[in-house]
């Protein structure tokens, strides 16, 4: 999940009539641990979020890039996803991945 101090809301996005819980891709650089792998990952990120907001504009509200590896070092691509908050539901978030997952398929099955 994605936690923002101070906020109460639920980070929601409505797509086809349904509440889904924004999602936020991070990759982890070789800032503090080796990590071959964090330009891939994150070009891989790159490719996903704008895969997912050309079909679902708004449920993904960024890439960041973070000082930890994830285990994103032990291959690629790898990136972690933290999806909504603490007040999203877990139905918000079931949409989302399900959102997310359609988008992965197309992705690794046929590119961007």
């Amino acid at each position: 999940r994605d936690s923002i101090p101070g906020k109460k809301d639920p980070a929601i996005v409505e797509i086809n009539g349904k509440r889904a819980a924004e999602i936020l891709i991070l990759v982890g650089s070789d800032q503090r641990k080796s990590n071959p792998h964090w330009e891939e990952n994150l070009m891989f990120a790159e490719e996903l979020s704008r895969a997912a907001n050309n079909r679902y504009p708004g449920l993904i509200k960024g890439v960041r890039i973070k000082p930890g590896t994830y285990n994103q070092d032990m291959y690629a691509p790898s990136i972690l996803l933290e999806v909504g908050n603490e007040y999203n539901s877990l139905e918000e978030a079931k949409n989302a991945t399900d959102l997310f997952a359609e988008i992965l398929a197309k992705v690794l099955l046929e590119g961007d």
